[in-house]
């Protein structure tokens, strides 16, 4: 490569604002923690309708960011 490939690049941006990918794993971290609370207190009251709810808010908060991921 030349000197001029290296120096002439233009910085890479993406389309989401810098402070998304924050927000995201803060959000997904939520849900995440939250599913689990919502698992360990159906087991506590004997609700099977419960932890499903809570297992699926714990799967959403770990695949949301395998969908959707800040450029």
């Amino acid at each position: 490569m030349s000197e001029h490939d290296l120096t002439d690049r233009q910085p890479v941006t993406g389309t989401h604002p810098p402070t998304s990918g924050v927000l995201l794993f803060v959000m997904c971290a939520v849900l995440l923690v939250g599913g689990f609370y919502l698992m360990a207190l159906s087991v506590e009251i004997d609700s099977g309708l419960l932890f499903l709810v809570g297992l699926g808010v714990s799967s959403l908060g770990f695949l949301l960011p395998l969908q959707i991921t800040p450029s």
